[in-house]
């Protein structure tokens, strides 16, 4: 894979700040869907509620633009050294 086609570095941090990933070389033709899951899969951010072990969804939120990101945009939106914050989607009701 040629260098232009990875992000060589990128943030990935829970809500809280408390648990933080460095990341590189991720492709940037990967979706936020599959880079969210990859993420998930790899670390030790929680993936069930604990009562009802329901799978927890969670949103990407670009901190440079202050947006969350569209499960669908692919990883080449980001730009080197940004920080995405994962927060869990919380369903009303």
């Amino acid at each position: 894979m040629s260098n232009g086609s990875c992000m060589k570095e990128i943030t990935v941090r829970d809500i809280t700040g408390q648990k933080r990933f460095a990341l590189n070389d991720v492709p940037k033709d990967l979706s936020m869907a599959e880079f969210v899951r990859g993420v998930l899969d790899n670390t030790d951010l929680p993936q069930h509620e604990s009562s009802s072990q329901q799978r927890i969804m969670y949103r990407a939120r670009l901190e440079r633009e202050g947006r969350y990101l569209n499960p669908e945009e692919n990883v080449g939106v980001l730009q080197e050294k940004d920080e995405i914050v994962l927060q869990p989607n919380v369903d009303a009701g």
